[in-house]
């Protein structure tokens, strides 16, 4: 089976050249657009430790592997929740 391409339209925000497949991780707005949820309760999630993000500088980057795994109802080392 092929990959599946997603494309999130989040407005005044610069796109990135690499479709979300192909990147590393995503903006905290981004996350929060993917997810169908707030900034705001993605920031809990993160403070209770729900998902995982890493400061780069002033910004929270979302790890696509993280997301994969909060999505799967794992933990970010692979374990179950």
């Amino acid at each position: 089976m092929g990959e599946k391409s997603i494309s999130i339209k989040i407005a005044n925000h610069k796109q990135s050249p690499l479709p979300i497949a192909e990147r590393l991780a995503l903006s905290k707005r981004e996350t929060a657009s993917l997810l169908g949820v707030s900034e705001r309760s993605l920031n809990n999630w993160v403070k209770e430790g729900k998902i995982v993000a890493r400061k780069a500088g002033a910004r929270l980057l979302f790890p696509m592997k993280a997301l994969q795994d909060f999505l799967n109802g794992s933990d970010s080392t692979g374990n179950a929740e």
